[in-house]
């Protein structure tokens, strides 16, 4: 069964890592509206596409709660069809094991789920990573055991649990 989605209006947070910049860049050749939610004062921002489409709007991970607010404050409508949660901090290096940062990124994932929400949007998409699963000999698939060995891996399973 084919189901169709009519995703007009598009929110992205973490529009500036590579992922990120690629999902922008895809959005827009579809012919979406793309509302790039970056970290205030990012120097990353100017890499984003050029797009007549594309809306950079100044929200910390952390304050995504107020994120409608930051939109109207923006002259933006405050709805959208779909959410893509990219943003994540403490990726690298010792942040990967800092447990307490680790268990925001949890929570600015979950106020990322309700702020999505209370703005109308049907589809919501969280990234997961490689670290949920640990060493594997293999391919990675659905199927496939989860067993973090770090603070990162730990947190991403739990977000996306």
């Amino acid at each position: 069964m084919m189901i169709e989605r009519n995703i007009k209006t598009v929110i992205v947070t973490g529009p500036t890592g590579a992922v990120g910049t690629a999902l922008c860049s895809r959005l827009l050749q579809a012919g979406c509206t793309v509302v790039a939610v970056c970290r205030p004062g990012s120097p990353r921002a100017v890499a984003l596409p050029k797009d007549a489409n594309l809306y950079v709007v100044a929200c910390d991970a952390a304050n995504l709660a107020d994120l409608p607010q930051c939109m109207a404050a923006a002259g933006l409508p405050v709805q959208a069809d779909a959410f893509f949660h990219l943003a994540w901090a403490h990726t690298i290096g010792a942040g990967r094991n800092d447990m307490p940062a680790q268990i925001e990124n949890i929570r600015y994932t979950i106020d990322a789920v309700r702020t999505a929400a209370a703005m109308g949007c049907r589809v919501f998409v969280g990234t997961g990573s490689q670290a949920e699963y640990g060493r594997v000999d293999g391919v990675l698939r659905a199927d496939t055991p989860t067993n973090p060995e770090n603070g990162y891996g730990m947190a991403k399973l739990c977000a996306g649990r």
